[in-house]
């Protein structure tokens, strides 16, 4: 299995972006801290204050599908809801790396 990236882009609503990346840090550290097939992740904000990307890494789509299945999920997107106007979430698998990029 080769590990699958989901691109993500986010429209947040009006002056919840602090609320919008304090939730997406408090559930990724939940998912760190015992096994679940999360290699890692990285969140972008937006300079206008009102977006914001993030690039997550999973071992592969059957364990970002767990996840997305699991009820900390569910519960998470719940709270999501009305700090996020849209998301556009798209999967990815690396083509090459370039740099000191990691």
């Amino acid at each position: 299995m080769s590990p699958i990236t989901i691109i993500n882009h986010f429209e947040i609503a009006p002056d919840k972006i602090d609320a919008f990346v304090e939730a997406q840090l408090t559930f990724a550290a939940s998912l760190c801290d015992r096994p679940s097939g999360l290699l890692g992740g990285r969140l972008y904000r937006g300079l206008d204050g009102r977006s914001a990307v993030l690039v997550s890494q999973f071992e592969s789509q059957e364990a970002q599908e767990r996840i997305r299945a699991s009820e900390a999920f569910q519960h998470h997107i719940a709270r999501l809801k009305a700090l996020i106007v849209s998301s556009s979430p798209r999967f990815y698998e690396e083509a090459y790396t370039t740099g000191t990029f990691s």
